[in-house]
């Protein structure tokens, strides 16, 4: 028979060992989580370290609803000439959670009782794990210990990088199981299979609105809240998007990434660019509900709308004038403000400015001597369709004196 010293050396070892694979398990986990602490690593020695101080403590299980709780402790005593191990018990089915120490225990029951004990300095989030915390800090200090090896991105938890790779190996390993569809992360698809099932369940408290994507609604929200978050350093102009912003400083850099295939236009955004293909393929996608029209773009059919509704819904604030779109407002303003940011640039005699590019395109057929107006009715043409339409009435009055001419 052994010692009782010998039998506690035999339980301390195995304890251990099942503290190791343990320890060798959540890091494992850690890895492929994406919510799973960078520090838990070091929380685990701390915990493996308190259970080695605590050797009559074995293995705590909780039923697989978490209900009750049963700690198993063996009575490990100098006294005892025989360490015997705890049966387990015969549904094993109802005990899917187990912990080889307090700690993590202690840990898991911040779950279901919502305890949140370590708060951040510089705002007002909590968190229920110290890794976690100290992962949120890299928010405010803005830094990112891992390094992508294939570009200069970085990130501030493993999982966000691991996630990245996917973009330089092309992996999408979650493939919806509706369609033909893969992505390279598990939230894509789950929010992909909304697609499928038409769940919108992120709603907005103001209106009504719901949408399919929790993002999507942190952007509707600011609609309510007049929240411009993303501020552009050049200019000042803040935006209620991140992308809103990434677009407007292409004003400032000049670039234009989009290129049509048909012709030498650029544009700005994608959707731009779509939606001028649509005069090289004559596609109108847009029809409006009223009259016949259909048009290359919604944006185009919802200003047309307005024609029928009569809707005006931007106001001059100078004047009770009002119109159906902004640019014709902003267009409006400088007859108040005086502004005319359009110069001519054709020569540098011209010294004169304009309130609108019209005016100003018009204006440049003095240099050119460009006349595109043509009258059907003789070899005349004219710089604007204004003067067109007043030449026309010399045609139209001199048929009207024909027709009054007395036959006899």
């Amino acid at each position: 028979m052994n010692s009782p010293d010998s039998a506690r050396d035999v339980y301390i070892q195995e304890a251990e060992d099942v503290s190791i694979k343990q320890e060798a398990e959540e890091v494992s986990i850690a890895q492929e989580a994406e919510d799973v602490s960078i520090e838990q690593e070091a929380e685990d020695v701390s915990i493996k370290q308190e259970a080695e101080e605590q050797p009559h403590l074995n293995i705590l299980h909780m039923s697989s609803h978490c209900s009750e709780v049963e700690v198993q402790l063996e009575s490990v005593t100098e006294d005892s000439d025989d360490w015997e191990e705890t049966s387990e018990d015969d549904d094993d089915e109802q005990r899917d959670k187990s912990f080889s120490d307090s700690g993590s225990l202690k840990k898991h029951q911040r779950v279901h009782t919502g305890e949140k004990p370590f708060n951040c300095e510089h705002c007002d989030k909590r968190f229920s794990q110290s890794g976690k915390l100290k992962q949120h800090l890299r928010v405010h200090t803005g830094e990112k210990p891992f390094q992508c090896k294939h570009c200069d991105k970085s990130f501030i938890k493993p999982s966000y990088l691991k996630r990245h790779l996917h973009v330089h190996t092309g992996e999408k390993p979650f493939n919806c199981e509706h369609c033909d569809k893969s992505f390279s992360r598990s939230g894509q698809l789950k929010q992909h299979f909304h697609v499928h099932t038409g769940e919108r369940p992120f709603q907005c408290e103001f209106c009504g609105k719901s949408f399919n994507r929790s993002y999507h609604l942190t952007d509707h929200l600011r609609v309510h809240t007049g929240e411009k978050p993303f501020q552009c350093e050049i200019c000042n102009k803040s935006f209620r998007m991140s992308g809103e912003l990434k677009r407007h400083q292409y004003v400032h850099t000049g670039e234009k990434l989009f290129q049509c295939k048909h012709c030498d236009k650029s544009f700005n955004y994608s959707n731009h660019l779509k939606s001028h293909l649509r005069v090289h393929t004559g596609e109108k996608p847009f029809q409006c509900k009223h009259c016949d029209k259909s048009f290359t773009a919604s944006s185009s059919l919802k200003t047309h709308l307005r024609i029928h509704t009569g809707e005006k819904p931007f106001q001059c604030k100078h004047c009770d004038k009002s119109f159906t779109v902004s640019y014709s407002l902003k267009t409006h303003l400088r007859i108040h403000t005086g502004e005319k940011p359009l110069r001519c640039k054709h020569c540098d005699h011209c010294d004169k400015s304009f309130t609108t590019s019209s005016s100003l395109k018009i204006h440049l057929r003095v240099h050119t001597g460009e006349r595109p107006f043509q009258c059907k009715h003789c070899d005349k043409s004219y710089k604007d369709s204004s003067n067109l339409r007043y030449h026309l009435r010399v045609h139209s009055s001199h048929r009207t004196k024909k027709q009054k001419r007395c036959p006899l």
